[in-house]
Formats: C-alpha cells, structure tokens, sequence
C-alpha cells in the first residue's frame, strides 16, 4: 500500500510539473513565451545633422530613416568601427537597421536623416 500512495505521489508532481510547464511556455513575457516588446524597435527620434567627428548626441542609434524624396546616400561610422562606410542608392523612405555612432558629413548626400534610439 505505501507504495502505491508514493507512485500516485510521484504521478501527481510529474503531472503538476508538465502543466506548469506548458503554462509558461503560452503566456507572453514569461521564461518559455514570446517576448512582450520587440527588441529592436524606436522609444525616441531625432533629426541628424551629418557631422564627421562628433558622435551622435542621444548615444547609438537602433536605426536610421531616410526622409529625403530622392534616392541619397548615407556615411556612418558604426558602434564598434572606426572607419567610416558609406551606405550607397537609400531609397526614400527606408529604414537602416544600424547602431550607427556618428553619421557622416563626408559622403552623405541625405538632408532629412531621423534617428531612431
């Protein structure tokens, strides 16, 4: 007899254990769900004035727009780089993914940069 009082014992904690585990996994923002903000997105904006040398006054950006009507280009330098690259044909109205730290006079043509942080 105890022996069966410990198997159903047993049983009921593995049972409990699955459920709470399958409960975690379905609610969002939890260890096992989707998470409840998107990583990446903008929390603030700012117009950027193309400089060569001076950072970024608001930090590292999560992304740049292109607001210009005209295709253009965009100079950065990135947030662990030290060379500048040169982002060619930014169409209007795209997005550039980018932790960019300054974003460069030399070799932007863009007038109408937003930074997304």
């Amino acid at each position: 007899m105890p022996k069966l009082l410990l198997l159903f014992a047993f049983l009921c904690i593995v049972v409990i254990a699955i459920s709470v585990a399958v409960s975690l996994a379905q609610t969002p923002g939890s260890l096992g769900g989707p998470p409840q903000e998107v990583v990446n997105q903008g929390v603030s904006t700012a117009t950027v004035t193309p400089t060569d040398n001076t950072l970024l006054p608001n930090g590292t950006t999560r992304s740049l727009f292109n607001g210009n009507a005209t295709v253009c280009n965009i100079a950065v330098k990135l947030f662990r780089d030290t060379s500048a690259v040169t982002f060619n044909n930014v169409q209007p109205g795209q997005f550039l993914p980018l932790r960019a730290a300054v974003v460069m006079n030399t070799g932007t043509s863009c007038t109408n940069i937003v930074a997304l942080y």
